[in-house]
């Protein structure tokens, strides 16, 4: 999976709204799981139900940048109504597009060895 690009997006939810986050989570699931090109896409909580976690990984850029342009057009106001931006880990090389798209911190982690097993 050498093309494929992922990230760690962490975010906090606003107080009193999680069940407002998970009817639009599993909305964007839904839509993901429909897009060819997302591989996996994996959101977490933790017990205090405000921090959340969200892993995503593409096969390539195109799809990436598909994924976020979808994200943009259909559920980012309502996203960011429910949560705020805490950091974004980026695994890999964000393109300057990309970057300047993100509205959180940027932290840029380049590959320095290991391997990814297709399961």
């Amino acid at each position: 999976m050498a093309d494929s690009i992922h990230w760690i997006v962490e975010m906090v939810v606003e107080p009193g709204r999680l069940a407002e986050f998970k009817a639009l989570m599993a909305e964007m699931v839904e839509s993901a799981r429909a897009e060819p090109g997302v591989t996996d896409y994996e959101w977490f909580v933790a017990e205090d139900g405000r921090s959340v976690s969200i892993h995503e990984r593409y096969k390539d850029a195109p799809a990436a940048k598909a994924h976020s342009a979808k994200f943009r057009a259909v559920y980012a106001k309502r996203f960011f109504e429910l949560a705020k931006p805490a950091r974004f880990v980026f695994y890999g090389r964000p393109s300057d597009e990309m970057r300047e798209a993100i509205k959180a911190p940027v932290l840029v982690l380049d590959q320095i060895g290991g391997f990814t097993r297709g399961v």
